[in-house]
């Protein structure tokens, strides 16, 4: 039995999930105690082990499926591949481990995953001077490789002030790659204006002769908080 998520008991009569097509059938519900888990009989995840197609159609079907319900009602979306030999061993599971998944679906309640990602537009740097020879040339080269320098240490500094400000509003974040982020934001959370205002403050603040960074940023959809899910159940058994 295929496991897609998990939602509060009473999210259930919200969300028709017979309008939403599985990834080979139709999806029902099973219900434990207050949880509630949308589950797709039939679907044997290590049938796509040996077709990279098939694979990438059924995480891509997946990740519609949680979308399709997290547009509604606040879901635990659980990793793809998530599955039980028998509805018995689903319930079982479900009632072990109950506590600490409501205790996650509560903490994720009206929360969105959104990816942040960031590229700085940096000044160009004077060239060096084509006739410039023996010393003069090398002065100039270091000048501009300490004028490098400063830019790096310019966009540490911006990257640490966006950071502590998405912080002070109480955003989780972990950064996926260099200048790639994933926040857990309040749903409507206007992260766009958020981003202006650090940009007009750094360049406020900035009163050298050094370059200025121009930031631009591109802002995923809310989508269901996938990558703070499993953090979240860690916290949550801890208690």
């Amino acid at each position: 039995m295929y496991l897609y998520g998990l939602v509060h008991r009473s999210a259930i009569e919200m969300l028709t999930i017979s309008e939403i097509n599985g990834i080979a059938g139709d999806l029902s519900w099973r219900e434990s105690g207050e949880l509630g888990a949308i589950v797709e009989d039939g679907f044997p995840a290590q049938a796509c082990a040996n077709s990279e197609a098939a694979l990438i159609e059924a995480i891509v079907s997946h990740d519609r499926i949680l979308l399709s319900a997290f547009a509604i009602q606040t879901i635990l979306p659980l990793r793809f591949g998530t599955e039980f030999a028998s509805e018995q061993a689903l319930i079982q599971h479900l009632e072990k481990n109950q506590i600490a998944y409501l205790r996650a679906i509560d903490a994720l309640k009206n929360k969105a995953e959104i990816s942040l990602k960031l590229s700085a537009t940096q000044a160009e740097m004077e060239p060096i001077p084509a006739e410039l020879k023996g010393r003069a040339y090398f002065l100039a080269k270091k000048e501009q490789s300490q004028q490098q320098q400063f830019i790096e240490q310019y966009l540490d500094r911006d990257r640490a002030l966006l950071l502590q400000q998405l912080s002070d509003r109480g955003i989780q974040m972990f950064e996926k790659a260099v200048d790639h982020y994933l926040l857990l934001c309040d749903r409507n959370f206007d992260l766009e204006s958020s981003l202006e205002r650090w940009q007009m403050e750094m360049g406020e603040s900035d009163c050298t002769n050094q370059p200025k960074n121009q930031w631009i940023w591109k802002i995923s959809e809310e989508l269901p908080p996938y990558h703070f899910s499993g953090e979240l159940l860690n916290l949550a058994n801890e208690l």
